[in-house]
């Protein structure tokens, strides 16, 4: 996954995709292979993912979702996919931080964003995301 919570003594506890592509079944696909090489690799069980991504991207065939916060879910052989929306998770992790992680997250973010690896098109969000 791209982002993993994981306890002090590095338990995973969460694991998470994060996307603005479409999810779809070859994107499934990808991510079961790799979790499996994971999983072979360092003997790490992992039954669920959090795909956090926007409304729209979620796989076609994602069940029981309110198309708010929680766009549903997909079993694929014996893993489970959540999707959740990006913008409200967002949000919500936010809120979860105090003001001083905000600001730190904020100065990482911005760090991130000035790298000049970084996509010319988030720069140009983010750019976008400031002017008054």
């Amino acid at each position: 996954g791209d982002i993993t919570e994981e306890q002090l003594d590095g338990t995973i506890i969460k694991t998470y995709e994060v996307t603005v592509k479409p999810f779809h079944q070859s994107r499934v696909i990808e991510s079961y292979d790799t979790l499996k090489q994971f999983e072979n690799n360092t003997k790490t069980k992992i039954d669920e993912i959090t795909v956090i991504c926007r409304e729209g991207d979620q796989h076609p065939e994602v069940e029981n979702g309110e198309k708010t916060v929680y766009l549903g879910k997909l079993q694929y052989n014996e893993i489970t996919y959540q999707f959740i929306e990006i913008n409200s998770w967002i949000l919500g992790q936010l809120n979860r931080l105090t003001p001083d992680a905000r600001v730190a997250f904020y100065m990482k973010l911005n760090d991130y964003i000035d790298d000049p690896n970084t996509s010319e098109q988030v720069k140009r969000i983010w750019q976008r995301l400031h002017q008054p």
